[in-house]
């Protein structure tokens, strides 16, 4: 739950978003104290895009209907707006790492994107490099 709260505050949507995360994570039954159950969805790795900055529009789209999808309900539009824009600047930003971070990338898409989209998976392979780089 630490790492989902400091994508939140990361994102700048703060409690809002943490209700509707919780609201999401009790209504598919994802165990936040056991990553990598049955958060675990066959997610595809993402696509290089065409151009540095470009967003292909399969991963758009999805990224927009689970922001639909979980916040919708909790903040209407401006909510969703700020959670596909948020998404959509940390995906941009995940095609940037180098390819030696590609397995904690694989990881945390898998455990991590249909729980809480690109942020998420952002925050979590931040995460997961400076604990690599501590361990050096």
């Amino acid at each position: 739950m630490k790492l989902i709260w400091k994508v939140l505050k990361w994102a700048g949507i703060g409690l809002l978003c943490l209700i509707g995360l919780g609201v999401v994570l009790e209504m598919t039954g994802v165990d936040e104290s056991s990553p990598g159950t049955s958060a675990q969805v066959a997610a595809p790795a993402p696509a290089p895009a065409r151009r540095a900055n470009e967003v292909p529009d399969e991963v758009r789209n999805d990224i927009i209907d689970r922001c639909r999808r979980q916040m919708e309900d909790i903040g209407g539009a401006a909510i969703v707006r700020v959670c596909v824009d948020e998404d959509v600047a940390a995906y941009r930003a995940l095609q940037s790492y180098d390819a030696e971070w590609r397995t904690a990338m694989d990881r945390c898409q898998r455990q991590m994107l249909s729980i809480g989209g690109w942020a998420i998976v952002k925050v979590c392979v931040d995460e997961d490099i400076a604990a690599e780089r501590s361990l050096r």
